[in-house]
């Protein structure tokens, strides 16, 4: 799956677009509409778990550094008082 991932994450965005047209349009050829939409939620459902776990990844990562900011800060303050700045 890595390899996957890098092989497409190192083209253009056109070629990338292309590659999944590409993709998209061999999956069509000897599948029913019916499979056709099955197959397509299936892909969808797996787009929005990886979206969904990245954005709450960045979140927790985000939150993270603020906390860590707002610690800092508080620190330099307390060292302020505490030299009488």
């Amino acid at each position: 799956m890595r390899e996957l991932y890098n092989f497409l994450s190192s083209l253009p965005p056109r070629e990338y677009i292309l590659v999944a047209v590409l993709i998209g349009m061999l999956l069509t050829n000897d599948l029913t509409p019916d499979e056709q939409r099955a197959l397509g939620g299936f892909f969808s459902i797996i787009g929005q778990v990886l979206w969904v776990n990245s954005s709450q990844t960045e979140l927790l990562i985000s939150r993270d550094e603020y906390n860590q900011l707002v610690n800092m800060k508080r620190e330099i303050e307390r060292i302020k008082r505490k030299m009488g700045m």
